[in-house]
This record gives structure tokens, sequence and C-alpha cells, in this order.
């Protein structure tokens, strides 16, 4: 008896149903037009292979902690200061009514006028105790460049890890940009910074919160506890503390106009 071999499916379409030709064709040409693009991408692919980050080289994560760091920081103080006002106006503790009445006068407040406010209020309410005010007052005066860094840092646009304008990189520089169009062109107002100076601000914002800490205390110890020999101590801690403040500035390594 002679064996028949079965018929198998070709993409000739020979011995196949309708449906099936239609299913193998539509294969076939996808995978053609696959085959397509893998020929076409192929040198994109091979360059794209070839290219290197050059952030791998260099440890910018740092840079991304202390940026975060600051902008946080930064809102400390003003919580700091919300939080002072309401407990020198207000000789006893608080009602939750005045709490709020005060938070929405100085919710919307910018850092600048926030702090020139409290600074006013300590001087009213603390003439007996001159030195807060000539220590609350040395506190102010080394914030003075504060907001403008605030504002640099905040709304630039950055470069991390550059060292230059030329292309080198460094882990320990980066760049900050405030480009502006102009009348003259457009301006790129971009300046190089150092990591290690944006560490020492960082450290130097948990000096201001701690000396406010202070401030909180004595302020504490006058209007409600009377205990000036205590509120001593804690101004010989405050005054330690702003001695170890230095005057805020962003200092660049380079400038690009």
């Amino acid at each position: 008896m002679q064996r028949i071999k079965p018929t198998s499916p070709n993409w000739n379409g020979e011995n196949q149903p309708p449906k099936t030709r239609i299913l193998q064709n539509v294969i076939f040409k996808l995978g053609r037009r696959q085959k397509l693009i893998r020929i076409a991408l192929t040198p994109y692919l091979k360059v794209r292979k070839s290219m290197k980050d050059p952030l791998k080289n260099i440890n910018v994560e740092k840079q991304f902690m202390l940026i975060g760091e600051f902008i946080v920081r930064f809102e400390d103080i003003n919580d700091w200061i919300r939080f002072l006002i309401p407990r020198i106006i207000f000789k006893e503790d608080q009602t939750e009514l005045q709490v709020k009445s005060i938070e929405s006068l100085t919710e919307s407040i910018t850092a600048y006028p926030l702090r020139i406010k409290l600074d006013s209020i300590i001087a009213d309410n603390f003439r007996n105790c001159e030195r807060l005010v000539r220590l609350n007052q040395r506190l102010s005066s080394k914030q003075e460049k504060l907001p403008e860094i605030r504002n640099t840092i905040t709304h630039g646009s950055y470069r991390l890890g550059w060292k230059d304008f030329s292309g080198n990189l460094s882990s320990e520089t980066l760049s900050i940009q405030h480009g502006k169009a102009t009348k003259g062109g457009f301006e790129k107002r971009s300046r190089i910074i150092s990591t290690i100076k944006l560490e020492e601000m960082n450290k130097n914002l948990i000096r201001v919160s701690k000396s406010y800490n202070y401030i909180a205390a004595i302020i504490r110890c006058l209007n409600y506890h009377d205990l000036p020999n205590q509120a001593d101590k804690y101004l010989d801690w405050l005054e330690e503390e702003i001695n170890s403040i230095e005057k805020f500035k962003l200092e660049e390594v380079d400038i690009l106009n």
C-alpha cells in the first residue's frame, strides 16, 4: 500500500484554506517589515550603544540632595518665624482661632518681609530685654542675601556636574543658568558654583533654625513663665550660635553672561 505524504502548509498558499492563506500573508508581511526596521535602525543602535553617559563618571547624586536640602531648610526658617509671631503677640497660650488668624495674615508673605516683621515685633515687645533685640538684629542681618540666593537656586536651570563652560565635568561643581531675552540679544547669565559651598550654606541654614529655636525658648521664659535667669542661659546659647553663622553669599567659580 502506497503511503501518501501529508501536505504541509507553505507560504505560497498551496493546499491551504483561504483564511489560513490570508493569515500567513499578514504574518509574512509583518515579519518582513520588522526585518526592514531592524536593518534601518542598525546604524543608530550601534551609535547609541557606543555612546556613554558622561555623568556616569562623576557623582551628581550629592548635588541633587544638596539642592533639595537647601530649599527645605530655607522654608524651615520661614516656618519658625510664623511660629514665633503669635507667641510674641499673645502673652498666654493661643486659642486655635488666634493661631489660624495669624496664619491667615502671614500665609502669603515672602521671606524678606516676613523676617522684617518679626524683627519689628521683637523690637517693640522686648524693649526691656535689649540683648534679645540686639541678637535678633544680628541674626537677621546675616540673612540679608538669603532670599536672593534662594531665588537663584529655586528658579535656575541646572547643569549638574559642570566644572566650566568648556564641557569639563566634576562632582565638585555645577552650573545654574537664568537666561533672559533682552533688546541686545539673549543673555545666558550662567554661573558655576561649588558643591562644597552649597553644603556649607545648608549647615548655615541649620544654625539659623537652631537660633530661632532658642528665641522661641527665650520668649516662653519671658512671656509665659517669668523665668529671667533661664532666659539668660538661652541668650548665651543664642549668642554662641549666631557667632557661628557666616553671612550668606553665593560664591561663583566662573560666570558666563
